[in-house]
C-alpha cells in the first residue's frame, strides 16, 4: 500500500491554524484563488439553499502543493459571484498512483460527503477502493477539518482527482 510522504505529516497530523508561506490563511476570502493554484475538486458538505452551498470542501493544487480548504459562504460580489471565507486548511501530499477523493466516500460503510481521502484507485473492487491511506473529516459545527481513521474509509472509484 502506498504511503504519504511525511514531509509535514507530523506537523499537520491534526488541523491547525497555519501561518507562514501558505497562499491562503484562515479568514481569507476567495475567489480569486492564489496565483498558481487551481481548484481540482470541490464538494458541498453543508446545506444547500437556493442552489448555494453554505459549507464547502475544496482541493487546490499548484505545481508543488495540494491544499484541502474548508470554507463557508460569506457574501455575493456586486457581479453576483459568491465569496467564501476560509475556515480551515490542511496541506497534504499525494504519491504517484494515488488520488484525492472528496464528496464520494464512505465512512464505516455509510456515505459521508464530509470525508476527504487519499486512495489508490488500483485497489478498486465493485466500484469502491480499498481503505484510504489518509483521511480527514469535516466537523461542520466547529468548521474544522479533523483526522479520520483511513482504515474506515473507502471511496467510489469512478472519479479520481
Amino acid at each position: 500500500m502506498k504511503q504519504i510522504v511525511p514531509t509535514l505529516a507530523a506537523l499537520l497530523s491534526s488541523s491547525i491554524a497555519l501561518s507562514g508561506n501558505l497562499p491562503l490563511q484562515v479568514g481569507d476570502q476567495f475567489p480569486p484563488y492564489p496565483e498558481g493554484y487551481r481548484v481540482v475538486a470541490s464538494s458541498c458538505v453543508g446545506t444547500v439553499e437556493s442552489g448555494l452551498c453554505d459549507i464547502s470542501l475544496s482541493v487546490l493544487r499548484s505545481e508543488i502543493d495540494h491544499i484541502l480548504v474548508l470554507s463557508h459562504f460569506d457574501h455575493f460580489e456586486d457581479t453576483g459571484v459568491p465569496v467564501n471565507t476560509v475556515a480551515d486548511i490542511v496541506l497534504f501530499e499525494i504519491q504517484d498512483g494515488s488520488a484525492v477523493s472528496i464528496g464520494n466516500c464512505r465512512f464505516r460503510q455509510e456515505h459521508d460527503v464530509s470525508i476527504a481521502a487519499i486512495v489508490d484507485y488500483s485497489t478498486a473492487v465493485d466500484g469502491w477502493t480499498g481503505a484510504a491511506t489518509w483521511a480527514k473529516r469535516v466537523d461542520a459545527k466547529s468548521l474544522k477539518i479533523r483526522d479520520a481513521d483511513p482504515a474506515l474509509v473507502t471511496c467510489n472509484s469512478e472519479s479520481p482527482t
